[in-house]
């Protein structure tokens, strides 16, 4: 285990549900272009990317936890933690992949991927389908008015929990 975040909501798990299964964690995927759902044990979370400027994006980010754990507060705490460590490791790699697509960028190279072989395998074919689905110019515009194929939304992030 990683780090004591994650034990500590393991360790609820486990005293409210049984084994936690750690062969394998959430699925997740993206809807083009902005929308990111995870579907883990007990719960499910949408995040909303929204765009404020070339180099600037606000996360709206809904969570959704299983109502059998209303009542254990020491779970939602553990959970939300456990979902606050996530967070920050999501913005670094944000940052790191943002910084990358804008050097490529700024290079004037067009790469996609890579992808990891078999965590992220639906993510590879969901952006292969997207290629082919939606017709580039020879330029890299995305055609029919839908705007730039090169522009990039930054990592920086201001998570927005409803109230």
């Amino acid at each position: 285990i990683k780090t004591s975040a994650l034990r500590e909501y393991i360790d609820c798990y486990s005293k409210y549900v049984g084994k936690f299964p750690e062969d394998y964690g959430a699925v997740w995927l993206c809807i083009y272009p902005n929308i990111i759902i995870e579907i883990s044990q007990c719960f499910a979370l949408v995040a909303v990317v929204i765009p404020e400027s070339i180099d600037t994006c606000s996360i709206h980010e809904y969570r959704l936890v299983e109502e059998q754990f209303y009542q254990h507060q020491d779970f939602l705490n553990a959970f939300d933690q456990y979902m606050y460590e996530i967070e920050y490791e999501d913005h670094d790699l944000m940052t790191k992949i943002h910084q990358g697509r804008k050097a490529l960028y700024q290079q004037g190279q067009q790469h996609c991927g890579p992808y990891h072989p078999t965590k992220e395998a639906g993510q590879q074919q969901f952006h292969d389908y997207i290629r082919r689905m939606i017709p580039v110019s020879l330029d890299g515009n995305i055609l029919g008015g839908l705007g730039a194929s090169k522009k990039t939304v930054s990592p920086t992030m201001d998570v927005v929990k409803p109230s």
